[in-house]
């Protein structure tokens, strides 16, 4: 176990190590019990002390704090530097991380609990803590924070900054990414957003709650509650369920009308007989544009 000073304490039960560095303080005490670990430089804390029961690392480097503590229970570390804080405390329970750099907190503390990050830096935590619980990212670098992360119940799977809180960290709750993000910025900062995205991601320059994004590329600001549609730059190609459940269609970001479209709007026909229950409709028959007035087609133009 290798304490590394006279003035360390190892007072915990039945803990194991296999391997090379475990369980080692240079001047700060072991007092956890039941702590598991094969491998090399394990629970390795150069100033602090491991108080914490029922961890288990398996690979290289976890539960690494440099100045901090380990006060945490009932985590699972599989692969290098899966749950690592550089800085800070580990004192949350029953996070799982598997891979490389799977939970990685840079200067701040892990007080989460119930956090799950499977791959390579599934979970990064730059220049904040992490003390969001019940979070689950699948993939590589899904989700990342640069301040601290205090976001509860959001599921990334893919790649690439897929969940992003951009300079404010991921404070947001209850939101879904799915995809290549790149630099899906703010969705993090929101409540209950779902994205499906591919290729280059999504750039959302606002802070939205409750909307749907599917595509790609960069969008303008998005009001609560509004689906997006589309690959394009600044501008939903199409957008539904706007304030006044309106519909934008060609980058309208903000719909004057039930139907606002950007462009030219293009009527054929059917040809079909007109009656009560298409009342309304517009066609053309390539000369003319006739309108149904619920028994008859009437031409509109000259």
């Amino acid at each position: 176990y290798n304490l590394g000073k006279a003035n360390a304490q190892f007072t915990g039960y039945s803990n194991f190590g296999i391997g090379q560095t475990l369980f080692n303080l240079s001047n700060g005490d072991l007092t956890g019990n039941n702590n598991f670990a094969i491998g090399f430089n394990h629970f390795n804390l150069n100033n602090g002390n491991v108080t914490g029961n029922n961890n288990f690392a398996i690979g290289f480097n976890h539960f690494n704090p440099y100045n901090g503590n380990v006060t945490g229970s009932d985590n699972l570390a599989i692969g290098s530097n899966s749950i690592y804080a550089y800085a800070g405390d580990i004192g949350g329970n029953n996070n799982m991380g598997i891979g490389n750099s799977s939970i990685n907190i840079q200067t701040g503390n892990l007080s989460g609990y119930n956090n799950m990050g499977i791959g390579n830096s599934s979970i990064q935590v730059n220049n904040g803590g992490f003390s969001g619980y019940n979070n689950i990212a699948l993939g590589y670098n899904s989700m990342y924070s640069y301040g601290d992360f205090t976001g509860n119940y959001n599921v990334a799977i893919g790649h690439n900054n897929i969940l992003n809180g951009g300079s404010s960290g991921i404070t947001g709750s209850y939101n879904i990414a799915i995809g290549n993000g790149n630099y899906s910025y703010n969705l993090g900062e929101g409540n209950g957003n779902i994205l499906i995205s591919a290729g280059n991601g999504i750039d959302t320059p606002s802070v939205m709650d409750n909307a749907i994004i599917i595509g790609r590329a960069s969008w303008g600001p998005l009001q609560d509650g509004t689906i997006a549609i589309g690959n394009g730059s600044y501008g939903a190609p199409v957008l539904l369920g706007n304030s006044g459940n309106k519909v934008g269609v060609g980058g309208i970001t903000t719909p004057k009308a039930k139907l606002d479209v950007g462009g030219e709007v293009r009527v054929s026909s059917e040809y079909g007989t007109c009656t009560y229950d298409n009342a309304g409709a517009i066609r053309f028959d390539g000369a003319h544009f006739y309108g149904c007035d619920g028994a008859t087609w009437k031409q509109l133009d000259n």
